[in-house]
C-alpha cells in the first residue's frame, strides 16, 4: 500500500525552507540562514500549506537586512534560473517559492 504524503509536506517542508535560506544567503551573505530556518520551522508540522507559506514569507521579511526594492532584488536574485535548476519534478514543486510573492 502506498502511503499518501500531504501536499503541505512535499511542497514546503523543513528541507525546502532550508533550501530557501541557502538560496537567499547566496544572494545576500548578511542573511542569517540558521535564525531564519529556526523561526520558520518552529511548529511547522501543525501548519497547513497556506500557513507554511505565510510563515516562510514572514521569516524572509524578518531576516532580510533590507526592505522594499532592495529586498525584492535579493529575492529575485535568489531564485533558480529554471524549474529544472530548482529540482521541480511536478506542477506543485514551485510552491517552494510561493513565500517570495506572499
Amino acid at each position: 500500500m502506498t502511503v499518501k504524503v500531504p501536499l503541505k509536506e512535499t511542497a514546503l517542508n523543513a528541507e525546502r525552507i532550508a533550501r530557501i535560506g541557502r538560496e537567499v544567503h547566496s544572494a545576500c551573505p548578511e542573511f542569517d540562514i540558521d535564525s531564519f530556518v529556526k523561526s520558520v520551522t518552529a511548529d511547522l508540522p501543525r501548519l497547513e500549506l497556506s500557513a507554511r507559506i505565510a510563515r516562510t514569507s514572514e521569516g524572509l521579511h524578518a531576516h532580510l537586512p533590507v526592505t522594499g526594492p532592495d529586498a525584492l532584488d535579493i529575492l529575485l536574485r535568489s531564485l533558480p534560473p529554471t524549474p529544472e535548476a530548482a529540482g521541480v519534478t511536478n506542477d506543485f514543486g514551485l510552491h517552494i517559492y510561493s513565500p517570495h510573492s506572499d
